[in-house]
C-alpha cells in the first residue's frame, strides 16, 4: 500500500500500523459496492468503489491526507457467482 504525498509522489507505507486490508464488508461511501479505496481527509476516512474513486481522484488527491489505494486486488480472486453456470 501507498501514502500519496503532496507533491503526488508514492511512498510504501506496508508497514504503517494504520494501514488495514479492505474486506467485504467494507462499502463505497456513494454506492454501496465493495470499496478499494481508503482516502483519509482531516479526520474523516471515505471509503470508495474503483469506479468512484477514479472519478474523484484528482479532486481528492487535492485534499487527500492519505490514500489507500487496493484497487489491484479488483478481480484478483474470482467470485463463485462469475463462475456459476
Amino acid at each position: 500500500m501507498y501514502l500519496l504525498k503532496e507533491n503526488n509522489s508514492l511512498d510504501n507505507i506496508s508497514d504503517a500500523p494504520e494501514d488495514r486490508e479492505l474486506t467485504l464488508l467494507d462499502r463505497c461511501d456513494r454506492c454501496n459496492a465493495q470499496a478499494f479505496v481508503i482516502v483519509n481527509i482531516k479526520d474523516s476516512e471515505l471509503l470508495f468503489c474503483g469506479h468512484h474513486y477514479n472519478k474523484y481522484e484528482v479532486a481528492l488527491k487535492n485534499v487527500a491526507i492519505r490514500t489507500s489505494d487496493q484497487r489491484f486486488r479488483i478481480n484478483a480472486k474470482p467470485s463463485i457467482s462469475a463462475n456459476a453456470e
